[in-house]
């Protein structure tokens, strides 16, 4: 695989559970190199699984999460 000079690639990270709230890093790349601007940190409320979260156009059905792991199932994505 050859990417473009002009491809962007997103990433949403997770980071773990801290006191009830889920905690997501979102990455975005272009030309293989990080954009200081486009990195966000982002935190949701979790009161309970499952729930849905969404950032950007990403939707997220959160199924289970503990602060080593996360299962969830993908409604929409980047």
């Amino acid at each position: 695989m050859i990417p473009r000079s002009d491809s962007f690639k997103y990433e949403l990270l997770y980071q773990g559970i801290t006191k009830g709230s889920l905690k997501l890093s979102y990455r975005e790349y272009i030309n293989d190199f990080a954009r200081p601007a486009f990195f966000q940190d982002v935190t949701y409320d979790l009161d309970s699984t499952p729930t849905t979260i969404t950032f950007r156009t990403v939707r997220l059905e959160v199924l289970s999460a503990n602060n080593n792991q996360i299962t969830y199932r993908v409604l929409s994505g980047f």
